[in-house]
């Protein structure tokens, strides 16, 4: 017998359909290569999802950068509009 009880995942699923094949036994060997790819299909779409959220996250950061200076140049700009009509204001006062 073959050492399938170190291998993990996809690998031992195909490690299980050699040993099934080998010992006549074609439908299970099947199965269990079916198995491993499905689970090798899931394992790459996971890997793919997980890039997606890393770029979606850095274009939110991105974002929250671009809104936090956004934020800080309408307030400076509100401040500067303030002071003429506080200037213009005192005198009326």
């Amino acid at each position: 017998m073959t050492d399938t009880h170190r291998l993990t995942g996809p690998d031992f699923l195909d490690a299980m359909a050699n040993q099934n094949a080998a010992s006549g036994l074609d439908v299970n060997a099947a199965e269990f290569r079916q198995r491993g790819r499905d689970w090798q299909a899931d394992l790459q779409r996971i890997e793919a999802l997980e890039a997606q959220v890393a770029h979606l996250q850095r274009q939110l950061r991105t974002a929250d950068d671009q809104a936090r200076v956004l934020d800080d140049i309408k307030k400076t700009l509100q401040a500067a509009n303030d002071s003429p009509a506080r200037a213009t204001a005192a005198p009326a006062a």
